[in-house]
């Protein structure tokens, strides 16, 4: 495992424009859409993610947090910001290893830089997952693979034209 990714959901939401654009017509598509994606990163990478969304301003909300695959998500209870369920997942994880927070409040990158941990921005990680996409998807791209590996391919013409006079004597 390369470490924990901790990320404000929000954050990541509404910088990447695909999703930004979802959540205008269905917020929790565009987060279902956001687990999805993160559950593959988080498979390419080997990184433990932990998604965080906001819920302090949802009446009567108790919180939850459930895993989905690679991804555990929290949604921070009535009263409670996602960036201090973020401060306080930092705090216990740094204690077990290395910990990176995708974030574009400024103020709570500093705090989590102050904590030990590593801080990058909201836009950063949709870039570095952008990328991360284009390089799976050029490992696993059809035509590579189905490139034939013939033996007359890798032998040189002498040996060919040997080979080539043997089998006509046979027939």
């Amino acid at each position: 495992m390369n470490g924990y990714l901790v990320i404000d959901g929000y954050n990541i939401l509404n910088c990447w424009p695909k999703l930004s654009e979802m959540m205008k017509e269905s917020v929790e598509d565009a987060r279902d859409r956001l687990i999805h994606i993160l559950n593959n990163y988080a498979g390419f990478k080997k990184y433990q993610i932990i998604l965080v969304f906001d819920g302090h301003k949802a009446k009567d909300n108790p919180g939850e947090r459930r895993t989905h695959h690679n991804v555990e998500v929290i949604f921070s209870p009535e009263g409670i910001t996602a960036d201090h369920v973020i401060e306080k997942e930092v705090g216990k994880l740094l204690k077990t290893g290395q910990v990176f927070v995708a974030t574009s409040d400024k103020l709570q990158q500093e705090i989590i830089w102050s904590k030990g941990a590593y801080r990058i921005s909201a836009r950063e990680l949709v870039v570095e997952i952008e990328n991360s996409q284009s390089e799976y998807r050029s490992l696993i791209d059809p035509k590579k693979t189905a490139k034939r590996n013939y033996l007359e391919s890798n032998l040189d013409q002498e040996v060919l034209v040997a080979l080539e006079k043997m089998r006509r004597k046979k027939d």
